[in-house]
């Protein structure tokens, strides 16, 4: 039997040989291959549809394919291949569709068996999960590209160096500014500058300058940018117009020169109007917000509101048909509420401020969907394992069958042997089914008391604020019509309670549990309480990539000593200026302020003003509480917070 089967298995690969047999490489090298004249004038109206209609260029590109098939052209379908990819993933969004054209390309890529192509697709697999936001994956498919490269035979000019840049903006997504820097610049010593092909070292020349930017080298910052700017002007095109104004705006922006970083962000405007691009007018009128919103200047947000491109912006808020994520649109709300503000519209600043408020609950309960998703895919895993697990009792039931048949054949004693044998296996089996019976069963359990105890917080945090909220409310209207020192004590103590039932429904929220939520409340907490207290508030803040959660226990902790470091800044510190930092980096959150006020007297007792408790509450929570006196005061809260899944 046992050599039947061998038999069996060698014609089953030996057939799955034949039907997976590699096309040998043609006489010409593949990197050398031109396209048809038929499939090249449909990838050439393919392009030209570009800049007018995304959706018939990506079908023609289909049939640029589809044709390429037929014709046996290889030189047209590399072509068509890498720029269906590159339209439907890079342009359009349509990460599905990107990486069903990708599973094809690479199919085709391992048939012409050919290096130069492999690196392509790969490279272009790389850029669909780059888009998509996936670094894991694409830095897997990245490091086969240039495996494929490095071993590639094909002359220097047509190598995929492209891929360098690639490559270089996810170690850049990645925060490693050193090893962007590194590819960006083996990209332009190599080929750029070799071939002199100035819309490449425009590209290289700019990217570098962002790369610099990051790690706040503005000596070569400035020099990258400038010089990418004076190729531009030397050979000014489409296609490099906006990173070139984006590379100058970034500049301007990041050293406070906000009349020449409106100037070039202006330019894209006009770029992105004339195109018809939606999503690129949005982003920038949000840089053009940004602006203002720095300047704190209400001719500045006069400027915006007057601008036809922010009317449309604003339309585009509520337009599901365009793609604009739910982060660019919290910021684009926002940075309109503080404009709004300066215009002294507090209502609309309000509006606006609750929308922003709203869209940091919506990414925060994406987070929590993604969580019972990845649940929900595990009791799969588990229903998927215990089919197989019956498919393969039922195969050793056959095999056992049949071995029990033979010996019996040959001896009674083999029989009884092999029934022996088939009974213990089948008991085994059996109970393996049953304990992933029981592990099916716990992981239900488990998933129905986490959504009761998130639907129980989430209602103990809408009565509070429906019921108790409103009647609190209620008094601070009531007393507002009225004119007394006693009314206005009634009234003050009202808010003061509306503020710490706020807090409280924060802290219970289930869909504030995470880092975004935390950051977010300080910073438009921080920004109100100085605001009254007439101080001068600046704020740095580094958020990760992904959102964190963060048990409600954890954030009130952080929040009641934030609001003590407040107090005591406020009460004590006669400071005119506070600087608010908060960052997430190599799973360490630290929250700094440092002011600039009188610091802490030499014999100060350094357990007053609340400091005890709030290094309690730090250390409570596994965090470190410290404070340095230098020229005033700074308070340093950290917290190693890992990701959870």
């Amino acid at each position: 039997m046992k050599h039947i089967t061998i038999v069996a298995v060698i014609f089953l690969f030996w057939g799955l040989g034949l039907s997976c047999k590699q096309e040998e490489p043609s006489e010409q090298p593949v990197y050398f291959l031109q396209p048809t004249d038929t499939v090249r004038a449909i990838l050439k109206a393919a392009y030209k549809a570009r800049s007018t209609d995304l959706n018939e260029s990506l079908n023609l590109y289909k049939e640029a394919i589809s044709t390429g098939k037929k014709l046996n052209d290889k030189g047209g379908l590399i072509r068509a291949y890498r720029s269906s990819v590159f339209v439907s993933s890079t342009m359009m969004h349509k990460i599905d569709t990107a990486l069903s054209i990708s599973d094809e390309a690479l199919v085709f890529a391992h048939n012409l068996n050919d290096p130069n192509t492999l690196c392509d697709m790969y490279g272009m697999r790389a850029v669909v999960f780059q888009v998509s936001g996936n670094t894991d994956s694409a830095t897997f498919y990245n490091n086969l590209a240039l495996h494929y490269m490095d071993i590639d035979t094909a002359p220097d000019s047509l190598k995929n160096w492209p891929l360098y840049l690639n490559v270089a903006d996810l170690y850049s997504q990645l925060d490693n500014q050193k090893m962007a820097i590194e590819f960006t610049e083996k990209y332009l010593n190599d080929y750029a500058l070799k071939i002199e092909d100035t819309m490449r070292m425009i590209s290289s020349y700019n990217n570098l300058g962002v790369y610099y930017t990051k790690v706040k080298d503005t000596t070569k910052a400035y020099f990258n940018t400038r010089e990418a700017w004076r190729l531009y002007k030397l050979k000014p095109n489409r296609q490099n117009h906006y990173s070139v104004h984006a590379g100058m705006f970034a500049m301007y922006n990041n050293e406070g020169k906000y009349d020449s970083a409106r100037y070039y962000n202006q330019a894209n405007i006009n770029l992105m109007q004339e195109e018809g691009n939606k999503v690129g007018l949005f982003l920038c009128i949000s840089n053009q917000m940004e602006i203002a919103v720095h300047q704190k200047s209400l001719e500045a947000a006069k400027a915006i509101f007057s601008l036809p491109a922010f009317s449309s912006s604003y339309r585009l808020f509520d337009d599901d048909k365009v793609e604009i994520s739910l982060d660019k649109k919290r910021r684009f709300a926002e940075n309109l509420s503080v404009l709004y503000k300066l215009s002294g519209k507090e209502s609309e600043a309000c509006k606006w401020l609750q929308e922003a408020y709203d869209l940091n609950n919506e990414l925060s309960l994406q987070k929590s969907n993604k969580d019972l998703e990845e649940f929900e895919l595990g009791r799969k895993k588990v229903q998927q394992e215990n089919a197989l697990l019956v498919k393969q009792i039922q195969i050793e039931n056959k095999n056992n069958t049949i071995i029990a048949l033979m010996a019996l054949l040959v001896l009674i004693l083999c029989a009884g042997i092999s029934i022996y044998v088939w009974y213990s296996r089948k008991h085994i089996l059996q109970q393996k089914e049953m304990e992933l019976m029981r592990k099916e069963q716990e992981w239900e359990q488990n998933k129905l008391l986490l959504q009761t105890q998130f639907n129980e917080r989430n209602r103990i945090s809408k009565e509070l604020h429906d019921d108790l909220g409103a009647s609190l409310t209620a008094i601070v209207m009531e007393a507002n019509m009225l004119n007394s020192k006693e009314v206005y004590s009634i009234k003050q103590t009202a808010q003061d309670s509306i503020t710490s039932l706020n807090e409280i429904v924060w802290t219970l929220n289930g869909k504030n549990d995470s880092l975004y939520s935390l950051f977010a409340y300080i910073r438009r907490y921080t920004t109100d309480f100085l605001s009254k207290a007439k101080k001068v508030l600046e704020v740095e803040e580094k958020s990760p990539e992904d959102d964190i959660v963060l048990s409600s226990s954890i954030r009130r902790a952080i929040f009641l000593t934030v609001k003590e470091c407040l107090n005591n800044i406020v009460k004590h510190s006669e400071a005119a200026k506070v600087m608010l930092n908060m960052s997430y980096d190599k799973h360490i959150m630290q929250i700094v302020f440092t002011d600039n006020g009188k610091g802490l007297a030499p014999l100060q007792n350094l357990n007053g003003h609340g400091l005890t408790n709030m290094r309690s509450n730090i250390e409570n929570i596994g965090g470190t509480f410290n404070i340095f006196n230098n020229v005033g005061t700074q308070i340093v809260i950290e917290l190693k917070i890992y990701q959870t899944t």
